[in-house]
């Protein structure tokens, strides 16, 4: 996989300011279509414990 920048500190996958997950899943933030990346969201996520 490439490497995906990921400044979200507070995510379990983030690993040095990049994602480690074994795959990535982002998603709408609505039911309409998207035109940026404001209205996306990332579904990897996963709270540090």
């Amino acid at each position: 996989m490439p490497n995906i920048k990921c400044n979200v500190t507070e995510c379990n996958f983030n690993q040095a300011v990049e994602c480690s997950a074994p795959m990535i899943q982002v998603n709408r933030n609505n039911t309409g279509s998207t035109n940026n990346s404001d209205e996306t969201k990332c579904e990897t996520f996963k709270p540090k414990s």
